[in-house]
């Protein structure tokens, strides 16, 4: 048998395709969550450790400002120093001096990282702990700049000034931090200004600080006009400085910036803020790092499991390719019996099994069928045609010239055209099966003409289930069982009666057929059995032949072409007494494996 089935992918490397597509998609999934994951965590951790640092830098910050502001405050609520001060406005004595100059010693003779305070006024005269070396010209325009830019006498009540050469000692090479404070008289009208200086490595010390790696920019603004009182890098641009100062206003801790996490927190005790900005580089490193982790593992997992796929499915599948290769060389007119295929799994042991099981069968049905077929158009026809030729069709048309000679045309007519039915049916020998449809309309056919024969002497009945109509047996069924009937009970009785029966009751096919003659003897239903035994012990098509002459197309040779078209299937029941007294013919056929 040629193989036409079109040149289509193997099951397994379909399903190894499968397999690897969805292991991709998996892994996909799998690598899209993963690293959707760790970006959120990076950014997560990196948030909160950038907020944890910047709150404990702004205590430390507040921590330097509050030792400025202290060391203001102490010289400010000294009333000896007011005095003494108020007192050196009208006149300046040596005493007052002293006291001035001891209280501005003792502000800050406990406090490490004071490094000067100052105290001068409108007029030009100061006080100033520590090494003093400046131009007194350069103190007025000082105090210009304080009275041009900060309104103290209004609303600040101090001015933090950020990095700045020592004004005091221009020939100091240090920066200094300072805080101005104004003193005030009891009317609350400035009488001059007390300046405290902190080293600036102070507070670059605080703000050094470094996170994954990298530098942390610090800024901190103070007072109402955002001045920047401290940055820890120089590359800090006017125009990010200017940002800065303005996205920073609102009370937000965190904002995200296209390249940078920016972390906000204001002073707990003065007006300004800490800004600290995180570059986002080192945290797109450490995505690429995961990333490439990601696909490293990824590959070596896709490469691992596809090489497992492709293992598995082709131990799986070799037994049955070779059972597929081996069924696509087979051919009806010639079954390859040996199967070389060892089964390795259950699934395929069954399959192989019943395959084997499947290609006996096949190999006996094919030999039924081609003796049955042999038998059919070698026999079966020679032996239907004598029957019918001369005696059949003498009395039919006999008949029918009887019915015309009485004036019965019509009658007439539709026993010619039943008996052109039968004759053309019977005489087709292009087919051996027929549906039970077809079988009853030729038997209704054989009916009415035996009937238009014997009219009065035979009486008939044919009921057949609609649900039988298309099942297939072999042509020339029930017409020869209803014929047999019909010519041994003509022999017995005066009126003739037939009961057939086509009826389906469960998984089985039943045909009965009844007639009113004197019943069946035992010999003959002996005789018939040896027959139908003697057809599985026979492989020859002439003596399969030679049974079906000896039995006609009566009963035995019906039930022999049965026999040999159903094999197991079939069995059939002889009862030689049945209600009208005559013999019962009983038929099963299981259709299970037909339908």
């Amino acid at each position: 048998m040629k193989n036409n089935v079109p040149k289509r992918m193997k099951m397994s490397n379909r399903l190894a395709l499968i397999y690897a597509g969805l292991l991709v998609i998996l892994i996909g999934i799998t690598a899209v969550v993963y690293v959707r994951y760790n970006e959120h965590y990076i950014y997560t951790e990196n948030t909160g450790n950038l907020r944890q640092l910047s709150e404990v830098t702004m205590v430390q910050i507040d921590s330097k400002l509050t030792s400025m502001e202290q060391t203001a405050v102490d010289v400010l609520a000294d009333s000896q120093f007011m005095e003494a001060w108020q007192a050196n406005l009208e006149e300046k004595t040596e005493e007052n001096t002293q006291i001035i100059r001891q209280t501005l010693i003792n502000a800050y003779k406990n406090k490490s990282d004071i490094r000067r305070v100052a105290a001068f006024d409108d007029a030009g005269n100061y006080y100033c702990t520590g090494i003093v070396n400046f131009e007194e010209e350069s103190l007025k325009e000082k105090i210009r700049y304080i009275q041009e830019n900060y309104q103290l006498n209004m609303q600040n009540t101090r001015v933090f000034q950020g990095p700045s050469p020592d004004f005091w000692n221009v020939e100091s090479e240090g920066r200094v931090l300072s805080e101005i404070k104004p003193i005030k008289n009891s009317t609350a009208e400035i009488i001059g200004y007390v300046e405290v200086q902190q080293n600036v490595f102070y507070m670059e010390e605080i703000c050094n600080l470094v996170q994954n790696g990298y530098p942390l920019k610090v800024i901190v603004f103070m007072g109402d006009e955002d001045e920047v009182f401290f940055q820890n890098s120089e590359d800090i641009s006017e125009e990010t400085l200017s940002e800065m100062a303005q996205r920073t206003k609102e009370y937000s801790k965190i904002k995200d910036f296209p390249d940078s996490i920016v972390c906000t927190v204001f002073s707990n005790y003065y007006q300004g803020r800490g800004v600290f900005i995180l570059d986002k580089t080192p945290l797109h490193q450490m995505m690429r790092q995961v990333i490439q982790g990601m696909l490293i593992v990824a590959a070596a997992l896709l490469a691992l499991t596809l090489g497992f796929i492709i293992l598995m499915t082709r131990r799986i599948f070799t037994p049955i390719n070779r059972l597929v290769d081996h069924m696509s060389k087979q051919d009806l007119s010639h079954f390859e019996s040996k199967l070389d295929v060892k089964a390795k799994d259950y699934e395929t042991a069954v399959l192989t099994q019943t395959y084997e099981e499947m290609l006996q069968r096949l190999k006996d049905a094919s030999e039924r069928q081609e003796k049955l077929k042999n038998v059919q158009t070698k026999t079966l026809f020679s032996i239907l045609q004598s029957e019918i030729s001369p005696h059949f069709l003498y009395n039919t048309l006999g008949g029918i010239a009887n019915m015309c000679e009485e004036g019965n045309a019509e009658a007439a007519a539709e026993a010619c055209y039943d008996l052109s039915d039968i004759l053309r049916y019977s005489s087709d020998y292009t087919t051996s099966e027929v549906t039970v449809q077809e079988e009853i309309r030729n038997l209704n056919a054989y009916m009415s003409v035996m009937k238009t024969r014997y009219r009065q002497r035979l009486e008939y009945e044919i009921i057949a289930d609609e649900e039988a109509s298309y099942f297939v047996i072999p042509k020339l069924t029930l017409q020869p069982l209803a014929e047999n009937g019909i010519k041994y009970s003509l022999l017995e009785t005066e009126v003739v009666v037939i009961k057939i029966y086509v009826v389906l009751v469960g998984d089985e096919l039943i045909l009965e057929v009844k007639d009113n003659g004197c019943g069946i003897s035992e010999e003959a239903v002996e005789t018939i059995r040896k027959r139908l035994d003697g057809i599985h012990d026979t492989e020859s098509l002439e003596q399969i032949s030679d049974q079906i002459q000896i039995g006609g197309m009566g009963l035995s040779g019906t039930l022999i072409r049965l026999a040999i078209f159903f094999g197991e299937n079939f069995s059939y029941q002889l009862t030689n007494s049945n209600d009208e007294d005559g013999t019962t013919i009983v038929i099963k056929i299981h259709i299970r494996d037909y339908r």
